[in-house]
């Protein structure tokens, strides 16, 4: 008949359609710094399906009273904790520090992860002295050109919330690009 039964009482031959979707890290937006422009962008990075984790060294302000909807905060050093972070493409890393001096270092230290998305949060005169101390740092110009900064879409604010919408704008815009780029 050209047809053999298996022990198992199969029939060999025939097709069969398989469908394979990889299982993809779900994103997370990683918060250094958990002042109003963090604690805004947190709520909303939840509202809009994101893992939220927030880093600063203080107490009062990383904690679960202030941010209960954030999967991981972490109370520590925001700029030593970034390389414990495990941060991949599917991560979103908005620098909200206290200081210049420690947005510029957190800034550093995050070009060294496959982060999808480095924003840094600050004016354009804020930005351009931070990169051009990076680049005395020997921070090569090319990798600057990874970061946002001014973080966000140029929209027109004022309020805390109203800058984290330009922000949580732009992760998701880098987000749904980089999904058609690879759906194409």
């Amino acid at each position: 008949t050209g047809r053999e039964d298996t022990p198992e009482g199969l029939i060999c031959g025939g097709s069969m359609q398989v469908l394979v979707e990889p299982i993809l890290p779900q994103p997370t937006v990683f918060i250094l710094g958990a002042g109003h422009i963090g604690f805004a962008v947190a709520k909303i990075a939840k509202i809009a399906g994101f893992k939220v984790a927030v880093i600063d060294d203080r107490p009062a302000y990383a904690n679960a009273e202030r941010f209960p909807d954030a999967e991981n905060i972490y109370v520590d050093d925001p700029v030593q904790m970034i390389s414990k972070l495990n941060a991949n493409k599917a991560s979103y890393l908005v620098i909200a520090c206290r200081g210049h001096l420690e947005d510029q270092q957190a800034l550093a230290e995050s070009l060294k992860t496959p982060a999808r998305y480095i924003g840094l949060l600050g004016s354009k005169k804020k930005v351009k002295t931070v990169f051009a101390n990076l680049v005395k740092e020997g921070i090569s110009e090319e990798a600057l050109k990874k970061i946002h900064a001014p973080i966000g879409i140029p929209i027109a604010t004022d309020t805390p919330e109203e800058i984290a919408i330009s922000i949580m704008a732009e992760i998701v815009d880098v987000r749904r690009q980089n999904k058609k780029s690879t759906n194409s």
